[in-house]
């Protein structure tokens, strides 16, 4: 019986990984299938059909499915699903391009390096630091309290039975094996799965994947708290700035080229600015990383760089800047800034017990020193999984919260 109930809480809970592996299983953010070359031309293929050796080409906004040799002259690769940082990267012809990383301009040829199965990205999720050791020094609670409890069942069974045996012998056998009955800790053996099982599920209905439910147990050992910083501390939307002198028609043909372009700063630039635009662009180029330049209502309009627009670069490094240029004359720049959670320097201070530190790997914006510095250490760092790991080698239970 405790054999049949244990297996069946192990197989509940086996369901609830599997009802929820989609959702935190790093293959659903990879496309299907993927451009290959072949000799009859550009042919989708399925992304774990790939080899090494493969031709394969990547679109603006389509994800990079596996560690690939970059054949193009240049690209820009947003690897926010893998650092969690939102800046893009200029990669350069035969350089490594990790897999995870969203393309981001013009369409690029690619040279297969690793499987989808090998590539960085799986190292990642399958890193050491995040795995269970073999060894673990967390012990299960139900565990210890099962193997307590069966020892006292045990003896208070024997105890039984030998009272029984000189008041009525002929009752010590029923007696004996009803208490065993009883007391059968099925019931314990049944809970462990079954508790976690429904705590998985609850956690993945509110957006809160663990890797395992071992994690569960050890999250009431935490004695450090690392944050990373970009969709963590900070909102998803972004404050932005418009500095210059535009009229409103102007505006509306500077919101009519920024429509055109999918990078993430012309759509906040299209977000934050309100008046229609319906004017007809005319030879449009996008130049990724730089800006994105085009005719409208005879006028011909740069929104991109300093460098791209002819503008100077301006000294404030804590935001992002965009620079607008009509006719070859710089009208001003947006000012775009990620605004911090509400609440967040409430919620640091209430953890004034516990060490708390912030990742990031872009610069030290939207005053995240003065904003949340509330006992916290700020680390600029591009390897968060290392310091994790130095956390852990320093004796650490670390939580770190991430949301990707």
């Amino acid at each position: 019986g405790l054999v049949f109930f244990l297996l069946i809480g192990r197989w509940f809970q086996d369901k609830t990984y599997e009802s929820l592996a989609f959702d935190r299983d790093y293959k659903s953010y990879f496309p299907l299938a993927i451009h290959k070359q072949t000799t009859a031309g550009w042919t989708p293929v399925v992304v774990y059909d790939l080899a090494c050796g493969d031709i394969i080409k990547v679109r603006n906004m389509e994800v990079v499915p596996t560690d690939a040799i970059l054949q193009s002259a240049e690209a820009f690769i947003d690897y926010s699903f893998v650092t969690g940082e939102s800046k893009p990267v200029k990669v350069h012809a035969n350089d490594l391009v990790y897999a995870g990383g969203r393309l981001l301009g013009e369409p690029v040829i690619l040279k297969v390096e690793k499987k989808t199965s090998q590539s960085h990205l799986t190292s990642l999720w399958n890193n050491a630091v995040f795995q269970k050791p073999k060894e673990s020094r967390y012990k299960k609670i139900i565990d210890q309290a099962a193997r307590r409890f069966t020892w006292f069942i045990m003896f208070f069974s024997m105890a039984t039975a030998a009272y029984w045996y000189y008041a009525d012998p002929d009752k010590m056998w029923l007696i004996l094996t009803s208490v065993l009955i009883v007391a059968c800790p099925c019931a314990l053996a049944l809970a462990a799965p079954f508790t976690y099982g429904n705590m998985l599920r609850v956690f993945g209905k509110h957006g809160f994947y663990l890797k395992n439910a071992d994690v569960i147990e050890r999250m009431a050992g935490i004695n450090a708290l690392v944050f990373d910083k970009t969709g963590t501390l900070t909102q998803g939307a972004a404050t932005v700035q418009w500095e210059g002198n535009l009229s409103q028609h102007e505006l509306s043909c500077v919101k009519s080229i920024a429509a055109s372009s999918v990078h993430p700063m012309s759509e906040l630039i299209v977000q934050h600015l309100t008046m229609p635009a319906h004017w007809t662009v005319k030879n449009l180029v996008e130049r990724p990383g730089k800006g994105i330049e085009g005719e409208v209502a005879c006028q011909l309009i740069k929104i991109g760089s300093a460098s791209f627009v002819g503008a100077r670069a301006l000294e404030d490094q804590t935001a992002s800047h965009v620079f607008i240029a009509i006719n070859g004359e710089v009208r001003g720049h947006f000012t775009i800034t990620t605004a911090l959670r509400s609440g967040i320097k409430e919620t640091l201070a209430s953890m004034d017990t516990l060490p708390v530190a912030m990742l990031s790997g872009d610069n030290e914006s939207d005053n995240m020193n003065d904003g949340v510095n509330g006992g916290a250490a700020f680390i600029y760092t591009f390897n968060s999984v290392q310091i994790i790991s130095d956390y852990l080698f320093a004796g650490k239970s670390t939580c770190f919260k991430a949301f990707q």
